[in-house]
């Protein structure tokens, strides 16, 4: 079909990472607590894990999430991010924001919760050898690096906002998430704007794409980059 090959044309990488995690999900459909709390073991990632040297935990830990079965809103959150990060930025920069946010993120998220676990917070204690897995840190580290392509005014706003928003639930969410997300946010924020900005624009100038005009007089690219 003729518009299928447009989707996949645009968005391969966004349809191949998404299709993958949703086989995963359907691999854990029928697991019982007891099934997923191994897989989660075997696949999942903690601060000991990490410090046995199990690095291959990073890769796996990104693909398998906290519960067993399709995450649909998970579906959601990353094909809302992980689409305007690819059609802004491009393929490869996309993968590189994917999986650089979420290892970035993780790391952080385990070193966090070690520091925290040092002060004797019952929380991060406990988080220590709990493993933890998901896509959501790669998702908002590709929704950050995908505002930092848009028309620097209106990108100031659109990551200001996120980035606010992110700090703003820091304290509501779990720990190991709020940490995560608040590294990959300004990790993508840093890839967007330091990395794939000037290289987009330079792209850009050498072969100019279809502009719209918006309200506010910016010129949003309309072919990708």
């Amino acid at each position: 079909d003729r518009s299928v090959r447009g989707w996949l044309g645009v968005f391969p990488a966004t349809i191949a990472l998404i299709g993958f995690i949703i086989f995963v999900g359907l691999l854990t459909g029928g697991d019982t607590s007891a099934d997923f709390a191994e897989k989660l073991d075997r696949y999942g990632l903690s601060y000991e894990m990490l410090r046995d040297g199990r690095f291959w935990h990073l890769l796996t830990g990104t693909f398998i999430q906290s519960d067993p079965g399709i995450a649909w809103s998970m579906v959601l959150l990353l094909v809302t991010s992980l689409a305007p990060c690819e059609y802004l930025a491009g393929s490869k920069r996309m993968l590189i924001t994917f999986f650089t946010c979420d290892w970035v993120g993780s790391l952080l998220m385990v070193i966090g919760v070690r520091l925290l676990a040092a002060l004797d917070i019952a929380d991060a204690v406990r988080r220590l050898s709990m493993p933890d897995s998901g896509s959501s840190a790669a998702a908002h580290g590709c929704m950050a690096a995908a505002m930092m392509l848009l028309p620097r005014r209106l990108a100031f706003i659109a990551y200001g906002a996120f980035l606010g928003v992110t700090l703003g639930l820091l304290f509501q969410q779990e720990l190991d998430a709020a940490i995560a997300h608040l590294a990959a946010v300004l990790m993508g924020g840093a890839l967007g704007w330091f990395l794939w900005r000037p290289a987009v624009e330079a792209e850009n100038a050498r072969a100019p794409v279809a502009t719209v005009e918006t309200g506010s007089g910016a010129n949003l690219p309309l072919g990708r980059n």
